[in-house]
């Protein structure tokens, strides 16, 4: 890459819908080939070099300016051109701001850029109706993995649900993982 395009290597699996990018940033607004060859509708950054907050792009957020912490509680924040230069990205890029969590100048920076397969995985929003039931969210096919998050509330913590740890969800109970904090995972009924 040249120019304001930070240099970058990565392994993408078309069929899987990732791509893992490792690049150094340049502190100037650019662009990132990813190879997925459709958007990504996730993109995780995290800076290596130094200790900020995890970078989260989701495409159902408010705008393509809009960022969440994978390491904190905080609703969705309009990160201005920080992270994402407010430009969603493409079929072909993806698009970087000038900040410190996506983009600071000579530090090392990893990206996965996510894209719905249909039957293998699948990036959406819903709203949450308060009900015990909650909403139906269809994907298509039964998830193996599910991470949530509340964007228009802070203070509510990320959950990860998975069907490894407790395969049947025995006697109604569901075990979470909370990847913002540093606790044992948590049942809830």
């Amino acid at each position: 890459e040249s120019g304001n395009n930070p240099g970058h290597t990565r392994q993408t699996n078309v069929t899987a819908g990732l791509s893992i990018i490792v690049y150094t940033g340049t502190g100037a607004v650019g662009t990132i080939a990813h190879g997925l060859g459709k958007a990504p509708e996730v993109l995780i950054v995290k800076n290596g070099s130094v200790a900020v907050d995890w970078a989260v792009y989701h495409k159902n957020m408010t705008d393509a300016g809009y960022t969440l912490a994978l390491n904190n509680t905080d609703n969705q924040v309009d990160s201005g051109t920080n992270r994402w230069n407010h430009t969603a990205p493409t079929s072909s890029v993806v698009h970087i701001g000038t900040g410190q969590q996506t983009n600071q100048d000579a530090k090392s920076f990893l990206m996965y850029a996510f894209t719905s397969i249909q039957g293998y995985s699948k990036f959406g929003s819903y709203e949450g109706t308060g009900n015990a039931n909650g909403p139906f969210v269809a994907t298509g096919f039964k998830p193996a993995f599910v991470m949530v998050k509340n964007i228009d509330n802070g203070g509510y913590d990320w959950a990860i649900m998975d069907s490894t740890r407790t395969p049947a969800n025995a006697n109604g109970t569901y075990e979470f993982l909370w990847p913002n904090g540093t606790g044992a995972e948590f049942t809830d009924g």
